[in-house]
């Protein structure tokens, strides 16, 4: 962990204390499921990512995040833990290809309360959507998609033919909705469209596809 004000502390508390990710954990070890492709946007610092590779060896990560430092942790963290299976996407996470303009929120500058707005100009980061991710790593499907990414879910669930072509593959989500600028029951209206169950847990949304993962029963 970085000292110095980080937020890496808070973030270590949640993630290994508090086991923030332990319920979407349950729901696929109870259904006995392989875990082969996971994809953590918003990864801070990999703290999720150590995590759910603990809980199902053998993955293989792709980790979003826009911050150059938060990636370098990213490759410090997993160095420690010995995990080799892995992609840092140095990017944002948005609807479409653009460029973008990483801010923090003026009453958090923790590392993670960064945020990406739109740019007109080359700031030197990059957006990326789930589909060119799946396509540049040519993911047959995704067991898990964690996304915290401070409020650009709106942006993602707005394109909403995109979003649910990525869900149709996907078998279990993550997701921290930032009511602030996100519309939850949209969210909700999306995922239940796209054949997704889901529940509150903590600040999470934990969502699952029932047809994917429970197909007899489906």
């Amino acid at each position: 962990m970085r000292s110095g004000g980080s937020s890496d502390i808070k973030v270590f508390d949640q993630i290994f204390l508090e086991k923030e990710y332990q319920p979407l954990i349950e729901q696929i070890q109870k259904r006995k499921l392989p875990v082969k492709y996971i994809i953590d946007a918003g990864a801070n610092v990999g703290y999720t990512s150590v995590v759910l590779q603990s809980a199902f060896p053998g993955s293989n990560l792709i980790c979003i995040e826009p911050s150059s430092a938060n990636a370098k942790q990213i490759e410090k963290n997993f160095n420690l833990n010995h995990i080799a299976n892995y992609q840092i996407v140095k990017a944002g996470l948005w609807s479409k290809n653009c460029w973008l303009t990483l801010k923090s929120d003026e009453s958090n500058d923790a590392d993670w309360a960064f945020y990406v707005v739109e740019s007109d100009t080359d700031k030197g980061l990059n957006a990326v959507t789930l589909q060119s991710v799946v396509e540049k790593y040519d993911l047959p499907y995704i067991d898990i998609l964690k996304i915290d990414i401070e409020g650009s879910e709106e942006q993602l669930f707005n394109d909403e033919e995109a979003m649910k072509k990525i869900l149709q593959k996907t078998k279990f989500l993550a997701m921290e909705i930032h009511d602030h600028v996100a519309r939850r029951e949209h969210i909700y209206e999306v995922l239940r469209a796209a054949g997704f169950e889901y529940f509150e847990s903590g600040e999470l949304t934990i969502a699952t596809h029932i047809a994917l993962v429970d197909p007899v029963g489906h």
